[in-house]
Parts: C-alpha cells; structure tokens; sequence
C-alpha cells in the first residue's frame, strides 16, 4: 500500500468515526440518559450473574453436600464457582441472562430518566465538594 491509499483509508476511518459522534451529539437528552441507564443495568447484571449462581448454590446446599467431617463443600464464593465451572462449564455462570436483561434494561433505564426528570422539577441544587480545612 503506498502513502496516498494509507491516507485515503485513514481520511475515510476519521470520517466515518466523526458521523457517528455527529449522530449521537444529535439525539435528545433523555434518549441518551435511556441508553446510558439500560447500558449500566446489563453490565451490572451481567457483572453480578456468577455471584447469583453460587449464592443458589449455597442456598439449595443440604446434607448431600456435606464433605466427610460434616462441613459444607462450597466454604466460600470461589470454591463455588469453581465447582460449577468444573460439573456445569463456564457459560452456567452466565444461564438466564437474556431473559434478565429484558427485565433489567428497560427498568434501570426509566429509573436513571426519572431521578433526572424529579431532581430537575424538584430544582435539588447540584452536590458541592467538600472544601478541605487545610485548604483554607
């Protein structure tokens, strides 16, 4: 590739990439605080979702799970999910989770709008720095 077809493509990528920012500078703000809500809430449920599995573990626990000496056989949150990684794979970790997100999103989504839309109607002022003593 010489350097007039290196430029070119490099020219069309910056194009391209500044449509797109042009695109969402255009949509409303509440449109973007949506997408901004739904976006936290599926990446705080899909951070979330192996810890939700081994605490079903723990819950469901009973004397089957009991080791020789008669103490549980998950003693902590990494044992586990390693037990379910080793009997049911990694991807049991993250079972369930479309079905969650059809819950999640749209919920997390108006809950991010709404505090928005009250705090503005209600005029709270915004939250202030603490000025330190050793400032002063």
């Amino acid at each position: 590739m010489d350097c007039s077809q290196e430029s070119t493509i490099a020219d069309a990528t910056a194009a391209a990439a500044e449509v797109k920012v042009r695109a969402a500078d255009s949509l409303p703000v509440y449109v973007k605080e949506l997408i901004a809500g739904g976006a936290a809430g599926a990446l705080s449920k899909t951070a979330v979702a192996p810890l939700e599995w081994v605490k079903i573990l723990f819950q469901v626990q009973n004397q089957q799970h009991l080791n020789h000496l008669g103490e549980p056989r998950f003693g902590g949150t990494l044992k586990g999910l390693s037990y379910i990684v080793q009997t049911q794979g990694w991807r049991q970790l993250f079972a369930g989770l479309s079905l969650n997100y059809v819950k999640v999103i749209p919920s997390v989504a108006i809950g991010f709008r709404a505090y928005d839309t009250l705090k503005s109607l209600l005029r709270v002022p915004p939250r202030r720095k603490p000025s330190s003593a050793s400032n002063e």
